[in-house]
């Protein structure tokens, strides 16, 4: 039987054949950021109100408008932002050719009116402010109102999608291997991608989206563990991070495109042809080494062996962070300021993010880490909302802003620690079931957030206060967790039962000091004091 472990220590843990099958699978894996985060902008939310008819029959020119809608729309009290606005679901029902006709403007809205003159609902539709989203599925399918949560149950069961692709092409992968389960998944990801551009209603975007969200997955997950499987235990940490931060650079483009294209179908049609030129890089791509390992294809090992030595030559924590992490990603929008660079930064601060967590779980174990980022992200969440008007004055909103990235940041790394934590626990034969299995429980916690959000119609800080004790109780959880820094992959099911029996190699602090303690007692030539 080839061991591949020891062809490692002749081959090099993360070798130059290593990272070109890498650099191919980073690059592939930069477009399921675009349409794991696209409702922000697909769904982007704008101020709205009550379509006024006769206006334009009226006489009523573009400059003259504030008037009409003074005279046309009721004054609603806004409990968290403690004043009055237009309502967005009504109209007064007096309101017409004749009325608007007769009109002397200027005219003042007065709350007083409200009680006065009868109100109807929005019967001839909605007038929606395109000046930033010239339109959004929010817009054309008018999810106003009545129908205000559906935005939000697209979300929920396109995460559901998400969810099941977890499962069902995490078990797919571990019986007909890694490559192959991928190349389908970038073509459903590219097919139906390119039918929600064309959705002509909400059920057929919402069920296009849906298989979208597993394809998705489906091609994540088997790139994630095939990485983790090609490198030495030195080098795990490293490889499994920066798959982490392929879907960072693809948030920042993805913030630049909605930038660009301010019609959702021009957006949705582009990040799903993006995966096009993705499928020759497919070809090049190797099976697992591990996995064909585990099935006994040794021949189709020592050949990858073979390949590498010419490059190289001889050199519950999961249902919690993804949660607040889509839940922190989706509302970058309410954080006041420009929607575009709070996305931009909710993508930016994830690379510092990233890479912080390679150094911190290197030194410190995964444990400790994980868990104290968790907690650090449970108090942001905590503050971030008391921090933006009505608590504090509007000039002082810089504040919100920083403190949700901080809880962005944290939440960040303690994602990319659970995902190559979670592979390093299970051994290769059902490594990639776990960490799909892992997963879909993680996608039960995307599946809950869009409706968290909701909860801010109850009380404006509610969302916040839910993603902060959630994710302060998962950091306290998740140190019940085994360590693993250290600790040679298992590659049978035997070695992972008995992988908690297993002694992980200190952190590299703890040996540091172990071995200054062992110097101390000894003297020059070598005998203990």
């Amino acid at each position: 039987m080839v061991d591949y472990e020891a062809a490692l220590e002749y081959l090099g843990s993360f070798g130059k054949y290593q990272k070109l099958k890498f650099a191919m699978l980073f690059v592939m894996q930069i477009p399921v950021a675009f349409h794991m985060l696209a409702m922000s902008f697909l769904a982007a939310k704008v101020d709205h109100h009550c379509a006024l008819p006769g206006m334009k029959e009226a006489g009523f020119e573009p400059q003259d408008s504030e008037c009409a809608l003074n005279f046309s729309i009721p004054l609603v009290y806004n409990e968290d932002k403690d004043d009055w606005e237009f309502s967005q679901c009504s109209r007064y029902s007096d309101v017409g050719i004749y009325s608007l006709g007769n009109l002397s403007c200027p005219y003042f809205a007065d709350k007083n009116e409200t009680g006065e003159r009868s109100a109807t609902k929005c019967d001839q539709g909605w007038w929606y402010d395109r000046t930033q989203y010239h339109e959004s599925i929010f817009t054309e399918f008018d999810l106003v109102c009545d129908k205000k949560a559906m935005s939000n149950i697209a979300q929920a069961l396109y995460m559901l999608g998400v969810l099941l692709g977890s499962v069902g092409f995490g078990q797919l992968s571990d019986i007909i291997g890694r490559k192959k389960t991928l190349l389908p998944c970038l073509v459903l990801q590219i097919i139906f991608g390119v039918a929600t551009a064309f959705a002509p209603d909400l059920t057929t975007f919402i069920i296009f989206r849906l298989i979208v969200g597993a394809a998705c997955l489906g091609s994540f997950l088997p790139a994630y563990v095939a990485v983790t499987e090609m490198v030495g235990t030195d080098k795990r940490t490293l490889v499994a991070t920066w798959c982490q931060i392929s879907f960072a650079f693809g948030l920042m483009i993805m913030a630049l495109l909605a930038y660009l294209l301010r019609s959702w179908r021009h957006l949705q049609l582009t990040i799903s042809l993006i995966n096009i030129p993705m499928l020759p890089l497919w070809w090049f791509m190797i099976e697992s080494p591990r996995w064909l390992q585990s099935q006994g294809r040794d021949e189709e090992v020592e050949r990858i062996i073979r390949e590498a030595a010419k490059v190289n030559g001889v050199v519950v924590p999961e249902l919690v962070i993804t949660m607040v992490y889509y839940g922190l990603g989706l509302n970058t929008s309410s954080l006041g300021g420009n929607d575009y660079i709070n996305f931009a930064l909710a993508g930016l601060v994830e690379i510092p993010a990233l890479i912080g967590s390679i150094y911190a779980t290197d030194y410190f174990g995964r444990r400790y880490p994980h868990s104290a980022t968790l907690v650090l992200g449970g108090i942001a969440c905590l503050f971030t909302p008391y921090l933006a008007p009505p608590y504090v004055a509007k000039h002082l909103n810089p504040l919100s802003i920083t403190l949700a990235m901080v809880g962005k940041f944290a939440v960040t790394a303690s994602f990319n620690i659970i995902y190559f934590w979670t592979a390093e626990m299970y051994p290769t034969v059902v490594r990639n079931v776990g960490v799909g299995t892992s997963s879909m429980w993680a996608r039960v916690g995307g599946v809950i957030s869009p409706f968290v959000l909701l909860s801010d119609t109850a009380w404006g800080p509610l969302p916040y206060l839910i993603f902060g004790v959630l994710s302060m109780t998962a950091g306290a959880v998740a140190l019940l967790l085994p360590e693993t820094l250290g600790v040679p992959l298992p590659d049978t099911l035997e070695e992972g039962e008995h992988f908690r029996r297993k002694k992980p190699n200190p952190p590299r602090g703890k040996e540091v000091n172990e071995q200054e303690m062992r110097l101390t007692q000894e003297d020059p030539t070598g005998n203990k004091v």
